[in-house]
Parts: structure tokens; C-alpha cells; sequence
């Protein structure tokens, strides 16, 4: 698929996205990737797209092609929550259990901001240990391996929920609310930084708390619709499952990522599934100050307070964070050491990036099929030739 490109009065140097196509096709030649789609926008112009690869599917690989983004969701998620702030339905200094009181005692002081900087002090590691202590203690029931066949943690679900009581149907997040009720909090909130996924499902909670509506719907209401993300999903209509890339059985998330649960999983920390172009639209109205093309989705002081570093008082540079991005600051990670230090971005499991970066104008979407014997993410050069396409 050749590259586009609209760059002269964007200051833009075309000839260093042919370097871009090259680079990324020598990555598919090695192998290190099943594809690669790649997009560019400056000042909400597009100035570059490419796809190389494979998709498992016949579908091809397009700028339209829908793939699961995974932890590329928070972004999304926090902007809803930004929305129901705006609207006078929530505060973020509001304590988490003003919407969650079923969370129990001695979570009082977790304020909504906590979960959005991943302050809360529930750490998945502890959170993941004392589940499967309080299993193997309260039940006799021994977790399975990591790497344990599907079916076998299958019955071990379906075991935990008979003796905790849940019914069958027991979605993961009533286990997630069945463990969080009873678990003790090993850090006091703010205490440290914990990058996780647990705490940020409750924002997910607490959407549906407030508005009575799934993610998906409230989602689809307040922010996809009115900017036009018509390939954005927390649930994917089934007419669509074919744009959905396939991963290949060598791929790392296979055969989730091709499973209808994934299609279906709702989870505020990475439930999204969605394409480059809605993507950069998204960004776009980030940089944009909260607007796209005349739609308005939140003021400029949301921007600014989401944009913020409010983990600043914590002393390792890899804490800065703003609500549900990763503010670049003193940062030297897989997102590329050319973006600047006020530039946000979040990556997702099995290979995606998104970027905005208000100094330069840029956003920035990259998915990619990460093999399971993974040997280079290659995300960050791809990033920094493209920094270096600027004049």
C-alpha cells in the first residue's frame, strides 16, 4: 500500500517517510512483526499512511482495519470521565466510593484522580496474590499455570463461582468486584505509582454508576459519534468482525484476539477496539483543545488538567502522568526520545502506540502483530523517522 503524503506547507519532509515505508517493510522481512499500519496527522492534516504485513483474514490491511487496542483504551476512558466532569455528574477529587460503596471499608480516601494516575494503591501484583491465596485458603481451589490449557481455567472459574456464591454468568469484572470488596489495601493512595489494570476498570464502574449505561453506549454517545469514530467499539457489531484483523497462531494474543469475548470485553482499561484514523481523530481533538472540525467534546481546561503531570510530587521520572496518558517529561521508553517532553502517549499489549504531541502538532497511531517470540517492538524507530520528517 503506498504511502500519502500532504506535507509542503506542513513543513513536512516527504522523503523521509519514503525512508519510513522502507524501514517498515524491512521490519515485516525480518519478521518481527505479522504488520504493521501506520498514520500521521499534522495540525489535523494526514501527511502519512502505510500498511505492511499480513492479516489472517482476507479483509487486508487497511487504514479502516479494526484491531483490539488493548491498554490504548485509557485515553478514551479518562476523556468520558473528563465528559461527566464537565457535566456537573462527577468530580475527580470525588472519593471512588461515593459511586462504588459495595468496594468496602478502608478504600474511603481512593479519589477518582487516583485511579486515572494509577495512585490507588490497589497493585495488581498484590491484588493478583491475595485472589490466589484467598482461593487456595477459603475454597482448596489451586490456580492454574500461566500457560494452563483455556478449559482448565475455565473450571477453575466456574468452581470459584459456585463456592463464592455468583451465578454462572459471572462476568470477570463481578469476580474483579467480589476480590476488591474484601482485599486490603497494601499502599495508602498517592503513596506510589503503580501502572495497573484493576483500579482502572473501576472508572468503568463508575460510568456506568453514573450515567446507567454500559461503556460501549455512553461511549458511542458522547464521544464517538459526534467525532465521527464510526470503527470505534467496546462491543463490536458482528457485521463488522471481518475489518477486524486476525492474528495468526504464532501471534502473541492469539487466540484471544480473534475470540468473540474479546469483541466483547467492555473493560475501561482495555476494551477498545477501533483504527488508526479514529485514532488520530481522537488525538486530533486532543491538540485541537478538546474540539474536532467544530464539535466540541470537552473545554480547553480539561485538556489542560488532563495534559498536566499530577504525579509530580513522586520522585521517579517514570511516575509522571497525566489523567490516563503517559506524559513523556524525563522519560527514555519504546515511544521514541525525539517527542517532546509535554507530548502524551499510551501503548497497548500485542503491539499498538498512540501519540499526541501539542508541541510539534502531531498525532500519531500504530498498530502492529506482535509474534509471541517477540525480539523488537521497533514502535520507537518508527516514531523518532517520524519526528525526523519535520522541518
Amino acid at each position: 500500500m503506498p504511502a500519502t503524503f500532504n506535507g509542503e506547507q506542513l513543513n513536512i519532509d516527504k522523503k523521509r517517510f519514503e525512508l519510513l515505508d522502507a524501514l517498515i517493510d524491512n521490519f515485516i522481512e525480518k519478521e518481527y512483526k505479522q504488520f504493521f499500519i501506520v498514520r500521521v496527522h499534522r495540525a489535523g492534516v494526514p501527511v502519512y499512511e502505510y500498511a505492511a504485513g499480513e492479516n489472517s483474514k482476507p479483509y487486508g490491511l487497511k487504514q479502516d482495519s479494526i484491531t483490539p487496542v488493548f491498554s490504548c483504551t485509557k485515553p478514551i476512558t479518562a476523556v468520558l470521565i473528563m465528559k461527566l466532569q464537565e457535566d456537573g455528574l462527577l468530580d475527580v477529587c470525588d472519593p471512588v466510593i461515593h459511586y462504588l460503596p459495595w468496594l468496602g471499608k478502608g478504600k474511603e480516601s481512593i479519589l477518582i484522580w487516583h485511579l486515572l494516575t494509577h495512585t490507588s494503591g490497589i497493585i495488581d501484583d498484590d491484588f493478583f496474590k491475595y485472589c490466589k491465596e484467598y482461593c487456595k485458603n477459603e475454597f482448596g481451589l489451586s490456580e492454574p499455570d500461566d500457560d494452563a490449557p483455556h478449559e482448565q481455567w475455565d473450571d477453575y472459574h466456574s468452581k470459584f463461582k459456585e463456592k463464592a456464591g455468583l451465578p454462572q454468568d459471572a462476568e470477570r469484572s463481578d469476580i474483579d468486584h467480589y476480590f476488591l470488596e474484601r482485599f486490603t489495601l497494601t499502599k495508602a493512595p498517592h503513596e506510589i505509582m503503580s501502572y495497573g489494570m484493576t483500579a482502572f476498570n473501576l472508572l468503568g464502574d463508575i460510568i456506568t454508576a453514573v450515567t446507567g449505561k454500559n461503556i460501549n453506549d455512553y461511549a458511542k454517545e458522547a464521544l464517538f459519534d459526534p467525532l465521527g469514530m464510526t470503527n470505534s467499539f467496546f462491543i463490536v457489531p458482528e457485521e463488522k468482525y471481518n475489518q477486524v484483523i486476525g492474528r495468526k497462531e504464532q501471534a502473541q494474543g492469539y487466540p484471544w484476539i480473534n475470540s468473540k469475548d474479546c469483541m466483547r470485553n467492555t473493560c475501561a482499561q482495555n476494551g477498545l477496539k477501533t483504527t488508526v484514523i479514529d485514532l488520530c481523530r481522537f488525538c486530533d481533538m486532543v491538540l485541537s483543545q478538546g474540539q474536532y472540525n467544530g464539535i466540541k467534546i470537552l473545554s480547553p481546561a480539561s485538556i489542560r488538567e488532563m495534559s498536566e503531570n499530577h504525579n509530580f510530587d513522586l520522585k521517579n521520572p517514570w511516575d509522571s502522568w497525566s489523567l490516563g496518558w503517559n506524559l513523556r517529561g524525563r522519560k527514555k521508553d519504546d515511544a521514541g526520545v525525539l517527542r517532546s517532553a509535554i507530548s502524551l502517549e499510551h501503548g497497548g499489549w500485542a503491539g499498538c502506540k498512540m501519540l499526541c504531541d501539542p508541541q510539534y502538532s502531531l498525532s500519531v497511531a500504530i498498530f502492529s502483530g506482535e509474534w509471541k517470540n517477540n525480539v523488537k517492538s521497533g514502535l520507537n524507530n518508527i516514531i523518532n523517522v517520524i519526528y525526523s520528517a519535520i522541518r
